[in-house]
């Protein structure tokens, strides 16, 4: 399989497996030869990186794949039921995570029979365990439209969610779910598109506002479900001869995140990071628990960086037991055992809706004292652990002490009179 090299995105598959802390699950890929021609066929095998050794160990048996088995952006994990989904062009095949064995490989059904030609930009959503991207349609070899849509991994059946068109084109940026507000993500270009995941209605749309004007995109994004923020590499150039491509000036990645209603895209730190690039298949993946965004860079590097100084935190070349390459980073713990928070609006009164999206948390992470802000009164709080266990509850209080926790990730359940809402908090 060829590399695909873009100004600031060059293809690696990388996975990322987690069942510890910080591990990834991927997809591990060696290129096989072809001595009569170019040739797109190759080995893959679910994959575990341990991004402190960038080892890349093989979970379970290879599985051997031709061109159009999977798509640059086309790879997610489901942590609820623990598979790994490769979508491609006509097909898509499911492995178990844990064994690496291959589940299912099957048809893709298209809404559109004559037209649909690729489903982009795949992403599991946690909180209902669904696989939704972008469908593409084309007619008579010309763009049509692109759909929001969602694939069922049972049937095969690609179901379109959105009425019409949403957009032109898809720049592969990545594209990330927030589970809680049940919200899908991408770049069309210009705009940071939010898609509504109830109905397939755009939710957002704001341009891209960026801090300076050397500033050329943000890209590579991955959702925290610690504090609820988009983060991606923020790109940029400055004039000067570049060493490492035929261009006169150089490429700049800093780490960054986005406020999604206002476009405004933020710098971490002002420091460039040490790579002019980044692998657009083997994309992100954040470690919530520590706080880390993974990316692979040039050269096969495995970098961590901070999310809160935004400065590297480790490098590590990636080594592989039987691969050449990683797609499709997925941190296992990130997002694991979400809810939906924001209900279908096409259910619920406004009145409710509005009341019930009131409710914050802060400081988060925490390490002795979380408070709930929120405009009307806090009948009860339980604190729950990832294991489901009520370890501590409160009445009539919106200040919890939680320093006799231990470190670890928590829900924080608030009831108020009829209603009830839970949020999520790291205790450090």
């Amino acid at each position: 399989m060829k590399k695909l090299y873009l100004l600031f995105s060059f293809c690696s598959i990388c996975s990322l497996s987690a069942q510890q802390v910080d591990n990834l699950f991927c997809i591990s890929y060696r290129h096989l030869p072809n001595p009569s021609g170019p040739s797109t066929n190759g080995i893959i095998h679910v994959g575990e990186i341990a991004p402190q050794l960038g080892f890349v160990s093989n979970v379970g048996p290879s599985v051997s794949v031709t061109g159009g088995a999977f798509t640059v952006s086309g790879g997610a994990a489901n942590q609820i039921n623990n598979t790994f989904a490769l979508v491609g062009r006509n097909s898509y095949t499911i492995f178990e995570l844990n064994t690496g064995n291959l589940l299912q490989q099957n048809a893709i059904n298209p809404f559109d029979t004559l037209g649909v030609t690729y489903f982009d930009n795949v992403r599991f959503n946690n909180s209902n365990a669904t696989l939704y991207g972008l469908a593409r349609v084309r007619v008579n070899n010309q763009l049509e439209g692109i759909y929001f849509s969602k694939l069922d991994t049972d049937t095969g059946n690609l179901i379109q969610l959105s009425t019409s068109s949403i957009g032109e084109q898809i720049v592969l940026n990545g594209a990330v779910i927030d589970p809680d507000q049940m919200i899908y993500y991408y770049s069309d270009g210009p705009r940071f598109v939010g898609i509504d995941l109830y109905n397939g209605a755009i939710f957002s749309n704001p341009e891209y506002v960026f801090s300076t004007t050397e500033t050329v995109g943000f890209a590579n994004i991955a959702f925290n479900c610690s504090d609820n923020e988009i983060y991606g590499l923020v790109r940029g150039r400055t004039p000067g001869a570049n060493p490492l491509f035929p261009l006169n000036y150089i490429l700049t990645l800093k780490l960054g995140k986005i406020n999604p209603t206002t476009g405004v895209v933020t710098e971490i730190n002002a420091v460039n990071l040490p790579s002019q690039a980044y692998s657009l298949t083997a994309s992100s993946s954040i470690d919530e628990l520590n706080r880390i965004y993974y990316f692979e860079g040039l050269n096969k590097i495995l970098y961590g960086i901070s999310l809160d100084t935004g400065l590297v935190v480790s490098s590590v070349p990636l080594t592989f037991q039987d691969g050449q390459v990683v797609h499709f980073m997925n941190n296992y713990n990130n997002c694991i055992d979400r809810v939906a928070l924001r209900p279908n609006p096409d259910v619920l009164n406004s009145e409710t809706f509005t009341k019930k999206e009131s409710v914050l948390l802060y400081p988060n992470p925490a390490s002795s004292i979380i408070t709930i802000e929120t405009d009307f009164t806090v009948d009860k709080v339980e604190v729950i652990d990832n294991n489901g266990r009520i370890v501590k509850s409160i009445l009539n209080e919106k200040t919890i002490p939680v320093e006799g926790l231990e470190s670890g990730i928590y829900f924080v359940k608030v009831y108020s009179e009829s209603i009830s809402k839970t949020l999520k908090f790291v205790k450090i």
